[in-house]
């Protein structure tokens, strides 16, 4: 009973240690907030997403086709690798009962296979998208700081 005691009083010590950071700078918040909400009035902003801003754009919409072209064998790799593992884990399951623990052994390894190999598939399709989203910055990204640029003056 003692013991209990002492650890909830440690967990008492330490939570009020790990909360002063956090009074002290809502302390702070309550003093400098007000402050700020008077400077405030003159301020605007805005918030920008590069990526949905470009997309909208018809040479970004062109991008995007010729970027779907490119990964189309991929993405129907990755489709028919889910359905062989899905089957893979029905027929697992179905036959758990009547198959022999080679035969087990032998279709959990067969879905095995066919994860990595699904995750594999996985990491390139993501990897060609950063590549592309990338690739649309780059060439689209100049056209943007032009257009923020113009909507700040």
């Amino acid at each position: 009973m003692l013991k209990r005691v002492r650890e909830q009083v440690r967990a008492v010590k330490q939570m009020r240690r790990a909360l002063k950071p956090a009074l002290l700078l809502m302390s702070f918040l309550l003093v400098a907030l007000p402050a700020a909400a008077v400077n405030a009035k003159s301020l605007s902003i805005a918030v920008i997403d590069p990526v949905a801003a470009l997309s909208n754009t018809d040479q970004a919409k062109a991008m995007m086709e010729q970027f779907k072209k490119e990964m189309g064998s991929d993405a129907q790799e990755a489709l028919r690798l889910e359905d062989e593992i899905k089957e893979l884990i029905e027929k697992a399951q179905k036959d758990a009962a009547i198959m022999s623990a080679e035969q087990a052994e032998s279709l959990n390894a067969k879905a095995e296979d066919k994860k990595m190999e699904y995750g594999y598939v996985r990491k390139k399709l993501q990897k060609k998208q950063k590549e592309g989203r990338d690739q649309m910055l780059k060439v689209l990204g100049p056209k943007l700081e032009i257009a923020i640029g113009a909507l700040i003056k």
